[in-house]
């Protein structure tokens, strides 16, 4: 009789979980699919935040109403609010984390990373991730060879100006020498980064200018 008590509660704990992951699944599921290359006005257009800062706090645990949905919280102090409300820190959850529930492509945090972070804006379940998955998460470097400030996405920046029109960007929004220089260097493996001031005066006025055409 125990025997069949347990493996009824067993069967009832993993339907109730797989429900809720479909159920994630289903109320996140823009969020999920959208891992074809995006670029950045595009990017700008879709989050709902955009931050930069610091990465001061990683912790992953569970989701506080779903305990079987496993998450990862992240809070970013902020330097600049470039797209949002203003504000000194910046918390979300994020699904997923190292071991359980694992999406490969989701970003991953670090202490002390310097990020500029595009996010969605929250889902029905109080997650958010960043715009196309690691396309928007943008981490600052010092560059060797430059001496500059640069930032990458995981996938080197590129596509990052496809389908976007130089002419329109740079008299809609009257673009600064950085910036035009900015837009024409090599994307992907050729890439050598983004110069960190030139890319957030880029987004501001992208983000901005919503409705105008770049394309």
């Amino acid at each position: 009789m125990n025997y069949y008590r347990v493996n009824l509660s067993t069967s009832i704990r993993s339907a109730r979980m797989t429900f809720l992951f479909l159920l994630f699944t289903f109320l996140l599921s823009p969020v999920l699919a959208n891992t074809r290359s995006i670029n950045l006005a595009e990017m700008t257009s879709h989050a709902g935040r955009i931050v930069y800062g610091r990465v001061v706090e990683v912790r992953e645990g569970k989701h506080p109403q779903h305990e079987g949905i496993a998450v990862t919280f992240i809070k970013i102090q902020v330097t600049e609010m470039i797209k949002g409300s203003t504000t000194r820190e910046v918390s979300f959850m994020q699904y997923g984390n190292s071991s359980t529930q694992y999406i490969a492509h989701m970003p991953k945090y670090s202490m002390g990373e310097e990020i500029v972070l595009f996010l969605y804006p929250e889902s029905k379940l109080g997650l958010t991730s960043p715009v196309g998955q690691g396309q928007g998460k943008f981490v600052v470097r010092n560059d060797v060879r430059s001496g500059q400030r640069i930032l990458l996405n995981d996938r080197a920046n590129y596509a990052l100006f496809a389908r976007l029109d130089a002419t329109k960007l740079n008299s809609k929004l009257t673009l600064s020498k950085a910036e035009r220089e900015a837009i024409a260097q090599p994307e992907g493996r050729g890439s050598k980064g983004l110069e960190i001031s030139a890319f957030r005066s880029l987004v501001r006025k992208i983000a901005t200018n919503p409705n105008i055409s770049l394309q």
